[in-house]
């Protein structure tokens, strides 16, 4: 049968591809008429295979057009004829949804055994790739009759996958079979032609789509599989993206990160702590978690600048998985918002989130101003080193630069810092945030402010880029004032507080979210908190959103400032208006005492409060925020209450309510 696969092959690979939409796009030809011979015609091939290995040779050298022959043959009589209306059953679509899910996902396995045996790894299953390549799959048999990759609004598969959120990609392919075949069949055909074989073998593709469409009315149907590679994500896979094992020993694949990483943590739970870091591999051995059912694999990366960030892929444990148990839950997403629910557990009435935004003193633009700086190594620091500023005869200074952060939010910088010596009560560092240009604080540090010493502690300043934003660039600045060495680890940046009692949807500026992988901090009335990781959904925003009312509701909604020898704590204090998303110009916020400086931002406000010139005493103030015309929100407002030279409220504010920016202690950090 091998002379008739290879005529086959080199009579298909002469036919004309479909015009592509640019290079790498696939013809469609093969892949529709290939699986059907395939799958249909193992006896008519084994006769035709007998019948040439005795003709003559003039019979051997036309064996590519009487395979075609053959081919065309088979083709009319395998594809299925339109049924008369009477015969249509009547379908139970969830079933169906199971059944062409199931095929999916078999597709994409099926995939990934040819990519092992030609030593690639292995592709992850993406939900934006499936969403569109089932749509088009709809698309072309219920639009068209012909054969092709370009949609019915004239879109090719480029900007189709771009269309349905996989927004970040940097490289892409499509296979296609004009009729309904399984999966195998299909991914057998596609291996026998090119360029259909090049995509499904690409060496650069990391996540995959199927999509699968059956019309019992007019009698065909289609198969898509779209490859793609995010710029930004890339994957870790249990074990070829099978949908089960019966044995709990499995193989976890980790794709090479955007940014090289140099360690990963793996774990069946979110619970790292107890989990050593190792050298980053792409190949690991791993056990599941005993029992039966669906389970999760984490994988926590580190990459060389120190930041972290999580990976997680399912697999089904068990002999098999019902088809309706096979859901596109199990596939990756991407999304401009990350949404989770259920974070009352917490116990706390608050969370921060973050994409890892972290600044670590081992940055080479982290440079001494002023005095003396060394690096040491330091097992209690979150890169393994930190600066030791050198105390002296004349003030030290240590200055960094990033531009990684999100312009459009409010946001927190908690520096991570320690002193040996905590006695007393003078001076031992101020803190500063300066963001594209505009500076926040000085916040200034004290030895008593440390609870212990020779222990890291986390001190924190709120700020916010200008309105608009000219440039992403944040300047850290940790300046040595007192007597005694000041150790700097890193600065960890946060939003600010949302409500753990509703379910959220955060956005962060233009960065796509994946499902797992957020950092969070839970945080107490007195803002204390500790680091973990968040599990959720990735979702486009504006889809979540427009199904809520739009609120604003604004977080704390007291701020108190105190004033004493020209210092004012804290420097500067956040407002969230907005704690899930917000259209522009949905609001504004107006103080009528000026002593309150307000500075706008996309989510909220930062706040200060300008003591000059205001003799001893408590000043009270009101911020509004109003609704902007034709917005359907009640106005909500900020009480702010200056204490000028150790003066006192009477009676004073209950405590429950009041939120005072206070200095946090050592948090946990993996």
């Amino acid at each position: 049968m091998s002379l008739v696969r290879d005529s086959l092959s080199r009579a298909i690979s002469q036919w004309p591809a479909h015009p592509p939409e640019r290079f790498g796009v696939l013809p469609c030809w093969a892949a529709r008429i290939a699986p059907v011979l395939f799958c249909c015609c193992n006896r008519l091939f084994r006769a035709l295979n007998q019948f040439l290995h005795t003709a003559s040779p003039l019979t051997r050298r036309a064996a590519p057009r009487l395979a075609l022959v053959l081919l065309t043959a088979t083709l009319a009589s395998a594809l299925p004829a339109r049924p008369l209306a009477a015969q249509t059953p009547n379908l139970d679509l969830n079933e169906l949804d199971a059944e062409l899910i199931s095929r999916e996902a078999q597709l994409i396995a099926a995939v990934n055994v040819e990519r092992q045996k030609e030593g690639l790894l292995p592709l992850r299953w993406n939900r934006n790739l499936s969403d569109a390549a089932r749509w088009f799959a709809r698309d072309a048999v219920l639009t068209r009759a012909t054969c092709g990759h370009t949609d019915s609004l004239q879109h090719g598969p480029g900007t189709r996958i771009r269309l349905f959120g996989y927004k970040s990609v940097a490289q892409w392919g499509e296979a296609v079979t004009c009729g309904f075949t399984e999966p195998n069949a299909a991914v057998a055909a596609w291996m026998y032609g090119e360029p259909q074989r090049s995509v499904l073998m690409s060496p650069t593709a990391r996540e995959a789509g199927a999509g699968y469409y059956w019309s019992e009315e007019l009698g065909r149907g289609y198969v898509v599989f779209d490859s793609a590679a995010d710029a930004t994500f890339a994957p870790a896979v249990i074990n070829n993206e099978m949908l089960a094992t019966s044995s709990p020993q499995v193989t976890l694949t980790v794709h090479p990160q955007p940014t090289p990483a140099v360690a990963m943590k793996v774990s069946n739970t979110l619970d790292f702590d107890a989990v050593a870091w190792e050298p980053y591999a792409t190949q690991k051995a791993w056990t599941l978690e005993a029992g039966a059912g669906w389970r999760t694999v984490y994988v926590l990366i580190r990459s060389g600048d120190n930041r972290t960030h999580m990976l997680s892929d399912k697999i089904y444990l068990g002999e098999s998985v019902a088809r309706t148990e096979i859901s596109l839950d199990q596939a990756t997403t991407v999304g401009d918002a990350f949404s989770t629910a259920g974070l009352a557990a917490l116990g706390a009435p608050s969370v921060r989130l973050s994409l890892d935004w972290l600044y670590d003193s081992s940055d080479a633009t982290f440079v001494a101003e002023r005095g003396e700086a060394i690096v040491e190594s330091d097992p209690a620091a979150i890169g393994g080193s930190s600066v030791r500023m050198v105390s002296g005869d004349a003030p030290g200074a240590m200055r960094g630069t990033l531009d990684t952060l999100p312009v459009n939010k409010v946001l927190t910088a908690y520096f991570r810092l320690k002193v040996s010596d905590t006695q007393g009560n003078g001076e031992v560092a101020q803190l500063k945030i300066c963001a594209d240009g505009q500076e926040f604080g000085p916040l200034v540090l004290k030895a008593s402010d440390f609870a212990a010493p020779d222990q890291f502690q986390e001190f924190a300043i709120d700020f916010a880029f200008p309105t608009p934003a000219r440039t992403r660039v944040v300047a850290v600045s940790v300046e040595r004032t007192g007597a005694t060495d000041v150790l700097v680890d890193a600065v960890r940046f946060f939003g600010q507080p949302l409500s753990t009692q509703d379910p959220i949807v955060w956005t962060s500026g233009g960065a796509t979210f994946r499902d797992v992988g957020v950092l969070a901090r839970a945080q107490n009335l007195n803002g204390v908190g500790e680091p973990f990781y968040v599990t959720g959904k990735a979702v486009d925003a504006a889809s979540e959103m427009a199904q809520r009312a739009l609120v604003l509701q604004a977080t704390p909604n007291q701020l108190v400032f105190k004033s004493s020898n020209d210092v004012t704590t804290p420097a500067n204090a956040a407002v969230v208006v907005c704690a899930g998303w917000c259209a522009d110009g949905a609001w504004t916020a107006v103080a009528p005492a000026g002593w309150v400086v307000i500075a706008p931002t996309n989510d909220g406000i930062i706040v200060r409060a300008n003591a000059d010139g205001l003799a001893k005493g408590v000043y009270d103030a009101t911020i509004t925020i109003q609704p902007a015309a034709g917005v359907n929100a009640q106005p909500s407002t900020v009480h702010v209450q200056l204490l000028v030279e150790g003066a006192e409220p009477d009676p004073p504010l209950d405590p429950v309510d009041v939120k005072v920016k206070i200095y946090l202690p050592l948090a946990k950090t993996g």
